[in-house]
């Protein structure tokens, strides 16, 4: 302090010394000086609240509007410490008073016993202001005041001693009037600081809904410091297990609403000191007890401070991470949203699911505080150099040369890992994008038997991805190696060149520890250089991927134009379009003007560009010229129905509002009524992922019944009735589309390749190879004789007959109609599959989260995956720890025995610890590399092997979970959690016996501690184990979610709802989050009481070692005290590494239970494998077959018997839940039977193995499938046919000449799910696959729905020519497609009802089949 301003205290104390070191430190009994008690002791709460309380009221006053200017609702509390605080504010004026009184006002001017309390009456009535200022804002009292009264408390605890002492002392008591005030002082400043730091303020507005807010905000001060608020969810943990509603609710500023919005704005714009002094004390055999004593609590309060520091700046990373994760996570989902065709073709599902589920995590607290340390650990180094030249001079300078080798050569390493790191990235991508492909066309891949196929393709890029790893794992090998080489180095370097230097250099005890510490502090930031350079190298890579995908091309939404008073409600002007600005136009010259209340059709063969013309419309494709303008909201129904993981209403309503009238309205005119009485809670039952447990037809009914509803201006409808037969085709058409329809006052544009419809509406457009050919009425294009009426004339020749009702309820041309059948009244392929995947409303199963502890078989599974590398690593962490005991063991000797030998000991003893530690660190990097080999390895295979159902009842982002973020877990986390326990535990083995060596009466205290160690772990890891298995469960929808609106983003955007699923999104990843954070306040929770009881515990070592100064050597405490000091963090680490094994392990439970899924049959048996041209003849034959789809349901097939002779071709039909499906099903044994038996040329298909079975059959299913590769591997993914037969096969599919004209010919690489083709050409791409495998056994499912007539007849005569020695078996949705085959099996309730040839069963009035021909005017 300066001189000057000592004297003028001194002199205001009337000469007496404000400081005396005989009075403070070199005393037996120390104390404070009266004058600095009077002065000094009591300003200095004063003054932190003059200074901050300013800063406090400005941040209070700059507070959002909501908490301004409202009036203070006062409660008991704050009336409680108004009144405390207006009393102490009284107390401290009356001793102004008093000190008037006694001596003259001008007099008590300059005396601290006046200035001292008017200055303490004045901050008090600041006090004050600053607590009613917080209520009129709502906010609690903050840690200012609590501080304040803190240091309130414990200067006037300091005043009342020393004046109890000084009453002692003097022989004739006499008390003054302000010595009689200060115990009244103490005990209201005590129940002030009571009621601030253990008592919670409620407003009048508080209710119920309080403790679901955060309650970190919510807390007392002294409760959130201690975490003490968690407290209440670990008993309840304890007793019980936690539920989504126990979670801690996340603040305002954590929420996506809040921080989202802000980051797309922002986007488009001293503990070796007290060491020391304590080896000092120990050296000096007459210092004072009470200095030890005094320096070990000092000691204690640093470690309880560094605690509590420590516990809340990691939570507020956390806080922070979150934060900006969130941000980056609807920034993601945002611009997902608006990606252009192009830039959708460039980024996969897989990769956009990637860049959230991965690259986004990686913004976390751990690279904040990687960041932090990069910053400021140079600045720390640079401070303890300082500190090492002021001890050592010139020596010192060693540690700066050698951190100038070693830095360069980590920066080449971090570079090499950075690019290594970014391509491995990239393969993970492509792997996480042929997984997802792979869950959403499995159906497929199983009918093919295609699964062995695309997981040797998986398991190459996985390899491809492992080798990319396993280089980088080397890398961080020799990263390791050089920093843990370092320690040693520095070590030895520094302490040869100081004693080479001078001979007079020694090196005592108290030196040795100092530069040890200083060599810690400098190294110590740099140390963790490579797990940050490393770390953050891995966010980097992140980041760029984002900031790349971020910056990707948008769709322009200014290419459409949206003008209220245009005349007409569509109008194209010269416009061309395309998919990719890169390739040719796929629309060109389109001239086009829809009028309001018009409803058009838009007719074309495969590919004219039907489907784009709608998608230009919506502005989905990228316009080069024209203008286009679209008048009003719209309602876009997509060719292939996109249905969401919800209730069939919540599907329906989109988001609007209920209601009831309008509801009924469009389910009525949907035809869904009908399915709503099946299901079992109607429109409230589960809708699985994709619709999987609805029917084609269902789908789209549903689809349009949510355009209906949605009550736009103009409906763009791309072929809805492609899915449904003639009946309800002609329902939804009177009821819906039609000039009599619920649409008929909007503008209507329809896509149909039903010619039956078309003299029914307003105008016709003809596209041909996506130019407009011809536009006008039917008639009119009709009496033009061109190209339409010639192909309108062609088809009707082939079409069998009218239909005498007329679709507008007038008299029709008979000719116009296309007959097809209806196989029940309103509905197709609404069969007993659908109603019995729906008798459980909850269809998608809720991901199990398992309350118990982890189970002992996770642990077991474990063991077998990494083998015998985890003995070998415990035995490297013993020898490791063995190997710094002895070395500091050493070092604490030094003064006693000083020997060269011992030196070179210490060397080899250094040398070996890092060597263990550097092996320790390559094991890690072997359990990683093995375990990803073996376990992804296993899961994939028992994914693939898994039965069908297990797919229909997961959702694809579970899946794809367990093969991202807990992959990652099983190769990075849980490898590390594993080495750090094998490493603290022998540390807490070490420790225990240094200190109880040193000191036998330790014991008496450590076994309570211990003891509250352990309750205290047992009370977090149930907790923890609860939180983390949440955690994980409410991970999974959020990707799901994502990923189900990726494939729905079109639909989205045509009806404007991006912000509506933006907020949907928002809100899962907010739930997951509270998680989190309830995950993240458990691991603060234990970090405090831990610390405390680590800090309690040196504390008592300290004391001790002071009692035994007399029989302890300075080196032995040093050593006790470096034991303890790391006991801590030991013990800390040693119940984090036991609870983080504990809840990691549950990703080993998750995937073991992948991989332990009941699989399927056999798909290979040597034993009865049938002969390579079986089967020879294609005899099918079901003996008294029966059918369940689970065991607990009833039968679905019962019965069946038939014999089907080769080259038959049978149809068929049936009513709703008749079990036509199922019989196919049961064919390729997609579900296994109940009873009886399917032979196929004297071959019992359940003795054969699976593929054996289904890569003999061949299949057209209705729901085209395509995965992203070549055209060749979609075709042929074995590589079992020559080009030369694709091109034929191709030739008879008549996309020869189209796939010529591709880029790359069979190379052409088809985008993912085959959106570069239309779903015409994808039928076509399948009846290509069927027409090269070419079995005598073809099942075909309405694979026609989808092309137009003119395609549809060229596929029926290739499937006569080309399959006309086959055995035919097809599911008829249309009636006059099967009339000319053999034989009609017509089923009703899971049994034969009819089985015989067309020609029998309709001149039999009675059967069912001729009632379902009369019901289709075929009779």
């Amino acid at each position: 302090m300066n001189d000057h301003i000592v004297n003028k205290i001194e002199w205001m104390c009337s000469g007496d010394p404000l400081w005396d070191s005989n009075v403070t430190w070199n005393t037996a009994y120390p104390d404070l000086t009266p004058c600095f008690q009077k002065t000094i002791l009591r300003w200095i709460p004063c003054i932190l609240l003059l200074v901050i309380s300013p800063l406090r009221l400005w941040i209070l006053s700059s507070k959002e509007c909501s908490r301004q200017s409202q009036p203070v609702c006062h409660s008991a509390l704050s009336l409680a410490k108004y009144v405390l605080c207006l009393g102490l504010a009284l107390l401290a004026f009356l001793e102004c008073i008093e000190t008037v009184f006694v001596n003259s006002l001008a007099e008590s001017m300059v005396k601290p016993e006046f200035i001292s309390p008017a200055l303490t009456g004045i901050t008090m009535m600041v006090a004050n202001h600053v607590m009613l200022t917080e209520r009129r804002h709502r906010m609690q009292s903050s840690g200012l005041l609590f501080v304040y009264w803190f240091l309130t408390t414990v200067c006037l605890t300091l005043n009342l001693q020393s004046q109890i002492r000084g009453l002692y002392v003097q022989e004739e008591m006499s008390l003054h009037f302000s010595a009689c005030l200060l115990p009244l002082q103490l005990l209201l400043s005590i129940a002030e600081l009571f009621l601030t730091g253990f008592f919670i303020d409620n407003f009048p507005e508080d209710d119920g809904s309080k403790s679901r807010k955060s309650c970190l905000e919510n807390s007392p001060i002294m409760s959130a410091l201690a975490f003490s608020w968690f407290t209440r969810i670990v008993k309840d943990a304890y007793k019980r297990p936690l539920e989504a509603k126990d979670l801690i609710e996340l603040s305002a500023d954590l929420k996506a609403e809040s921080t989202v919005p802000v980051f797309e704005k922002a986007w488009r714009d001293d503990s070796n000191r007290q060491k020391r002094s304590l080896i000092n004390f120990a050296e000096d055999a007459d210092d004072y007890l009470w200095h030890g004593i005094f320096l070990a609590s000092a000691y204690f309060l640093y470690g309880v401070v560094h605690t509590f520091q420590d516990t809340h700046s990691d939570h507020v990373g956390h806080m922070l991470g979150i934060k900006i994760r969130t941000s980056v996570c609807g920034a993601i989902y945002r611009k997902m949203a608006k990606l252009s065709n192009k830039a959708k073709q460039e980024c996969t599902v897989g990769e956009m699911v990637n860049l959230m589920s991965d690259d986004a995590t990686k913004i976390n607290h751990r690279s904040i505080f990687e960041l932090h340390l990069l910053l400021l650990g140079p600045v720390q180094a640079c401070i303890a150099m300082y500190f090492l030249y002021q001890e050592l001079g010139s020596s010192a300078l060693v540690a700066f040369f050698l951190l100038v080798v070693f830095v360069p050569l980590i920066a080449v390493i971090a570079k090499a890992q950075h690019k290594i790191n970014k391509e491995g990235k990239d393969i993970t991508d492509k792997r996480m994008k042929v997984l997802n492909e792979v869950f959403n066309g499995m159906k497929v891949l199983k009918l093919y038997a295609w699964e062995s196929s695309f997981g040797d393709k998986i398991g190459s890029i996985r390899s491809q991805e492992i080798h990319e790893k396993t280089k980088n794992r080397y890398l961080d090998i020799v990263n390791m190696f050089c920093w843990q080489m370092s320690e040693f180095l520095f070590t030895f370097s520094i302490f040869a060149v100081y004693l080479w230097l001078d001979e007079g250099n020694v090196l005592t005890t108290k030196k040795i520890y100092f530069i040890m510490s200083m060599i810690s502090a400098f190294r110590g930031p740099l140390m963790y250089m490579p797990i940050a350079i490393t770390s953050l190298i891995e966010l980097s890579v992140s980041l760029k991927r984002i900031e790349t995908f971020l910056n990707r091309e948008e769709i322009d939404e200014s290419a459409i134009q949206h003008s209220e008073d245009a005349e007409k409600a569509i109008t194209m002007k010269a416009a061309s379009f395309t998919w990719n600005k890169a390739k040719s136009p796929s629309l060109k010259n389109i001239d086009v003007d829809v009028s309001n209340g018009e409803l058009v059709a838009v007719i074309g063969s495969v590919g004219a560009g039907k489907s784009s013309l709608m998608s230009a419309a919506i502005g989905e494709m990228e316009k080069i010229s024209g203008t286009v303008d679209v008048k009003g909201s719209v309602a876009f129904v997509t060719q292939e129905a996109w249905i969401q993981n919800n209730t069939l209403r919540e599907n329906i309503l989109f988001g609007r509002k209920m209601n009831v009238k309008n509801y009924r309205k469009a389910v009525e005119a949907c035809a869904l009524q009908a399915d709503l009485d099946i299901l079992p809670k109607g429109d409230e039952t589960e809708i699985g992922e994709k619709g999987i447990n609805l029917s084609g037809g269902q789908k789209q009914r549903v689809s349009l019944a949510r355009a209906v509803y949605d009550d736009a201006d103009i409906y763009l409808l791309d072929d809805p009735l492609s899915a449904v037969d003639a009946r309800v085709g002609r329902h939804l058409f009177d009821q819906v589309i039609g000039k009599r329809g619920l649409l008929r006052n909007k503008t209507r544009v329809l896509v149909t390749h039903a010619i039956s419809f078309l003299p029914y509406v307003d105008r016709v457009i003809s596209l041909v190879n996506g130019e407009v050919s011809e536009v006008g009425t039917y008639t009119e294009l009709m009496e033009r004789n061109g190209a339409f009426a010639e192909f309108v004339r062609t088809h009707l020749q082939e079409e069998s007959s009218s239909d005498d009702e007329s679709t507008d309820g007038s008299t029709r041309p008979a000719s116009f109609d296309r007959q097809v059948s209806t196989i029940d009244h309103l509905n197709t392929k609404e069969d007993t599959e659908n109603e019995e995947r729906c008798k459980d409303s909850k269809f998608i199963e809720e991901e199990s989260v398992n309350l118990d502890e982890a189970k002992w078989s996770a642990y077991g599974t474990y063991l077998k995956i990494v083998g015998q590398v985890l003995l070998v690593m415990f035995a490297a962490c013993l020898a490791q720890n063995a190997a710094d005991f002895y070395k500091n063991y050493w070092l604490s000797e030094w003064d006693s025995d000083i020997s060269d030998n011992k030196t070179e000991l210490n060397s080899s003893a250094q040398v070996i610890s890092q060597g263990y530690k550097i092996k320790g660190f390559g094991l890690i990097g072997l359990i990683n590399i093995t375990s990803a080999k073996k376990v992804h390895q296993k899961t994939l295979a028992g994914v693939m092997r898994a039965p069908f159902s297990f797919f229909e009842n997961t959702p694809v982002g579970r899946m794809v979970n367990r093969f991202s973020k807990d992959m990652e877990c099983l190769e990075h986390s849980l490898p590390w959690v594993t080495k750090s326990f094998m490493h603290t535990f022998p540390q807490i083995v070490f420790t225990l016996i240094v200190i109880t060596s040193g000191m036998p009466s330790m014991v008496y205290f450590l076994v309570p501690l211990f003891i509250m160690y352990f309750l205290i772990q047992r009370l977090f890891s149930v907790a923890a184990c609860q939180c983390r298995r949440m955690n994980k469960a409410l991970r999974s929808p959020q990707y799901s979610f994502f990923s189900e609106s990726i494939q729905g983003a079109t639909t989205i955007r045509a009806f404007n709802k991006t912000s509506l699923f933006a907020q949907e999104c928002d809100r899962r990843r907010d739930a997951y989050h509270k998680a989190e954070l309830t995950t993240l306040s458990c691991y603060r929770w234990l970090n405090f009481r831990l610390g405390f009881l680590g800090n309690l515990l040196v504390f008592i070592a300290c004391v001790l070692a002071c009692y035994r100064r007399d029989v302890l050597s300075s080196g032995m405490i040093a050593l006790i005290m470096t034991y303890a000091g790391n006991v801590t963090d030991t013990l800390r680490w040693i119940v984090f590494a036991f609870t983080e094994m504990d809840t990691n392990i549950i990703t080993v439970e998750r995937i073991q239970e992948y991989i332990n899924l009941k699989p399927e049959a056999d798909w290979r048996i040597k034993e009865t494998e049938p002969a390579s041209n079986w089967p020879q003849r294609g005899h099918v034959k079901f003996s008294n077959f029966s059918l369940r789809y689970r065991e607990d349901l009833d039968l679905v097939l019962k019965g069946i018997d038939c014999d089907i002779t080769p080259g038959e071709k049978i149809g068929i039909v049936g009513r709703t839940g008749a079990g036509k499906s199922s019989l196919t099903l049961a064919l390729f044994r997609i579900l296994e039977k109940a009873g009886g038996s399917i032979i196929i040329d004297d071959v019992d298909i359940s003795t054969i193995g699976l593929h054996d079975l289904r890569s003999k059959l061949t299949i057209i299913p209705q729901d085209p499938v395509l995965f992203s590769g070549t055209l060749r591997m979609n075709l042929d993914p074995f590589n079992s046919f020559s080009d030369d037969d694709l091109w034929e096969a191709l030739e008879h599919a008549h996309l020869k000449k189209y796939v010529e004209s591709l880029e790359g010919g069979l190379l052409y690489e088809c985008s993912e799910r085959g959106e570069n083709f239309s779903v015409g050409q994808r039928q076509l791409i399948c009846l290509a696959r069927a027409l090269l495998k070419k079995s005598k056994i073809l099942v075909l499912d309405e694979a026609t729905a989808a092309v137009d007539l003119k395609t549809d007849n060229l596929i029926q005569n290739t499937i006569r020519r080309e399959f006309s020695d086959c055995t035919i078996l097809t599911i008829a949705h249309r009636l006059n497609t099967v009339l000319d085959y053999s034989r009609i099996m017509v089923l009703d309730k899971g049994q034969i009802k009819e089985f015989d040839s067309p020609d029998v069963l309709l001149k039999d009035e009675n059967s069912i089949f001729h009632s379902m021909a009369k019901a289709a005017n075929l009779v």
